[in-house]
């Protein structure tokens, strides 16, 4: 997993930070469970602005073409999908894998420290470290209200 924030220019499409999440990243080797990767570290007044998935390559097996559902959902501690409802990223089956997918709507404000998660869920008898190809960006629109309330004077 890389955590890379963006800069200025990138900014101005309202995300700051983006997350590549390979298929490397996706160790769980117990059939039928779900991995959850933490994305981002919030402090109290973190405020989640917006998120989305953009899929750079599908996920999937390329030795088991059984292997056929991926899912991806981003929330936090308390809610899997707060922010983006879980969506299928395995390619297997024609027309499933989701390309990108904007966030649930609305704004959200941590009122103590939290953080932010991916959660992938895998099929019933597969794996996720089965997995040998796919790559997924998560792209997070955050501000910290404690450091643009900080008086700088």
């Amino acid at each position: 997993m890389t955590i890379i924030p963006l800069n200025n220019q990138q900014r101005l499409q309202g995300y700051t930070h983006r997350v590549r999440i390979t298929h490397a990243d996706l160790t769980e080797s117990t059939a039928d469970t779900a991995q959850e990767i933490t994305l981002y570290t919030a402090k109290k007044g973190t405020t989640v602005v917006r998120v989305a998935t953009f899929l750079r390559t599908a996920f999937r097996t390329t030795t088991d073409a059984a292997h056929n559902s991926t899912g991806v959902a981003v929330g936090d501690g308390d809610l899997e999908d707060r922010f983006v409802a879980v969506h299928q990223i395995n390619d297997r089956v024609a027309g499933a894998a989701v390309l990108a997918k904007g966030g649930t709507g609305g704004e959200y404000v941590f009122t103590g420290a939290g953080t932010i998660k991916a959660r992938f869920h895998s099929m019933a008898a597969k794996n996720l470290a089965a997995l040998n190809q796919g790559e997924i960006d998560i792209l997070l629109g955050i501000t910290e209200a404690a450091e643009l309330s900080a008086d700088t004077r």
